[in-house]
């Protein structure tokens, strides 16, 4: 069975975030992990890899203090990502036991609401 784990987590940086992926990926057991508003770059989000024993990562940086994504996935899954930004992560996963091969988006919008007329 396929497990995909999807977190808001604000900020890698924080000890108590970093703990509590520490106590729940082991749990939960995930072949892959969207992370969202990681609050993070390159360095932080490589070391929090190696740290939840995961072998591949991909992420966008977050902007100033804010934003972030980060997926993580084990060697179960090929992973190619097809688009990004700084909302949203696009990709092909193909499982490499099964070799069926499926899309997935991780997403993540601003918790502010501004309404139509505000943005125009």
């Amino acid at each position: 069975m396929t497990t995909i784990m999807s977190c808001y987590r604000q900020g890698i940086g924080v000890a108590l975030t970093v703990r509590a992926l520490r106590d729940l990926i082991p749990q939960k057991n995930p072949q892959l992990v969207f992370l969202i508003e990681t609050k993070a770059k390159g360095n932080k989000v490589n070391n929090l890899r190696r740290s939840l024993s995961f072998r591949h990562v991909f992420f966008v940086d977050s902007v100033g203090g804010s934003g972030g994504l980060t997926v993580m996935w084990s060697d179960d899954f090929h992973v190619e990502v097809m688009e990004y930004s700084e909302n949203f992560v696009h990709m092909k996963i193909k499982s490499n036991a099964a070799g069926t091969v499926w899309f997935l988006t991780g997403v993540y919008g601003n918790p502010t609401r501004v309404s139509f007329e505000e943005k125009v």
